[in-house]
């Protein structure tokens, strides 16, 4: 069934004249600058909007305590590099990140 589900995709990308682009040292190298860039500014107490990028902090409602977050992933800079280096624009409603690690790139929005 496997070969079957991957001879399907094969099809289906030739159909729409689309084919998979691997990562290189210059994709690799930009998502690792500005994953660096990120993680030496970023401030775990601040949120950052999906659409303008701004920050802000969120308290909990009970306790008074600030929220924390987690981090991007690296895998959205590793994305964003990519679609830098071997596309046009990248799709996506998290346009955050993008704005402002990758202002370079056009984001195309869903929103």
């Amino acid at each position: 069934m496997q070969l079957s589900v991957f001879s399907d995709l094969k099809a289906l990308l030739a159909e729409m004249g689309m084919r998979l682009v691997y990562a290189n040292e210059k994709s690799l190298y930009i998502a690792g600058t500005r994953w660096e860039t990120y993680t030496r500014k970023i401030n775990r107490n601040k949120f950052m909007c999906s659409i303008c990028g701004s920050g802000f902090e969120v308290v909990c409602p009970e306790c008074m305590a600030t929220v924390t977050k987690r981090l991007h992933v690296l895998a959205d800079f590793l994305i964003g590099a990519h679609a830098l280096v071997h596309a046009d624009c990248i799709l996506s409603r998290d346009l955050g990140v993008y704005k402002t690690y990758f202002n370079d790139l056009k984001v195309v929005s869903t929103i």
